[in-house]
């Protein structure tokens, strides 16, 4: 999309990484507006002359309401949805939900969900993967050269995270389920191994072990042959793939780490969105 074309976004949300969305889509040459707290108030004047709107991740988490807008901030996707009236056609967003999709013709609103976009998730996912390690850092009183880790899952941010770890002389173990994910983890420089299955399949000791899964393998059989020591990290979306009561049971130390490149890269993971944004725009 060139700059002359000067389109204008408005951003329906103030968390750190979608006022950095807004930045980098102001430098790209759109007209951006503010809606959140501290920022703006009234959704006709944000919207106004607007061709799309942009949320961030998640967009929501009940379906019904928008996410990130700030205290005291409830605005409905039925009350924005009306708003934009089909004169502003365009909702890019993070995990909309399909009934929110399926809702948003009905006013002239085309949704655009930029999360399952590819190019998106491979940049998010090494932004998650830095996270990761990043976090691996702070809690361990061991340098990542040297240290073992194990990967659970094999995905984008498995791969990713696989990468930096080698590349800072860890030892990696990667456990996936697909002989082909095996196959490229070896390929790598990791080891490999199944998805744990029972107490008798326990994992390798390790220093640190990241979750990918979000499906529960790391229960209290499992976690009962991990040593103590060792650093649990879970990345892996909602319900996840380690036993947090089992974890608390068995004395492991359990850090939930989702949402990851908001967090630790809040400007790095806005420009992504902006990027993504740029991109799928173009393509519609």
């Amino acid at each position: 999309m060139s700059k002359k074309e000067k389109k204008k976004i408005a951003v329906f949300g103030v968390d750190s990484r979608l006022l950095a969305a807004a930045d980098a889509l102001s430098d790209e040459g759109f007209d951006v507006t503010l809606f959140g707290d501290g920022y703006g108030s009234n959704i006709v004047k944000t919207l106004h002359g607007a061709d799309a709107v942009l949320l961030g991740v998640p967009a929501s988490t009940d379906g019904k309401y928008i996410c990130g807008l700030g205290d005291g901030k409830a605005i409905s996707f039925k009350a924005l949805f009306e708003k934009m009236g089909g004169k502003c056609p365009l909702l890019f967003g993070g995990g909309i939900g399909e009934d929110i999709k399926k809702n948003a013709p009905k006013y002239g609103v085309r949704c655009v969900d930029y999360l399952p976009d590819e190019a998106f998730a491979l940049r998010n996912a090494l932004t998650t993967a830095e996270g990761a390690v990043n976090i691996m850092m702070n809690e361990l009183p061991v340098t990542v050269f040297g240290s073992s880790a194990v990967i659970t899952g094999f995905g984008r941010v498995g791969r990713a995270l696989c990468r930096c770890l080698i590349s800072l002389g860890a030892s990696v173990t990667v456990c996936a389920r697909s002989a082909s994910d095996r196959a490229a983890a070896n390929c790598m420089g990791a080891s490999v191994c199944d998805i744990p299955k029972g107490e008798a399949n326990g994992l390798p000791w390790c220093d640190v072990i990241f979750n990918t899964v979000p499906d529960l393998i790391l229960g209290e059989a499992q976690l009962e042959n991990i040593s103590g020591e060792t650093l649990l990290v879970e990345l892996a979306s909602v319900p996840g793939g380690i036993d947090a009561s089992a974890a608390a049971k068995t004395g492991h130390k359990l850090i939930i780490a989702r949402g990851l490149p908001g967090k630790t890269s809040p400007v790095t993971a806005g420009r992504d969105i902006c990027r993504a944004v740029i991109e799928m725009w173009g393509d519609e």
